[in-house]
């Protein structure tokens, strides 16, 4: 994959942590802001699970408009 593409695909950055709980994620490509619930925080893996399922479920604004291009 060539440097170019690969800066240019979305990728899940950690912005707030509390304790060693994630509680909000960014995307890279677009800074769309993605947030845990208050149910997640009690569990490390529940919290980086919800994070997870989050950023593949909703569609980058930036992906969208290349796709239609």
């Amino acid at each position: 994959m060539d440097p170019v593409d690969r800066r240019a695909m979305k990728h899940l950055r950690i912005s707030k942590w509390i304790g060693q709980t994630p509680v909000v994620g960014v995307c890279t490509l677009c800074n769309r802001e993605l947030k845990i619930p208050m149910t997640a925080m009690n569990r490390v893996s529940d919290a980086q699970e919800s994070l997870r399922h989050q950023f593949a479920q909703y569609k980058c604004i930036v992906e969208s408009a290349k796709a239609s291009a």
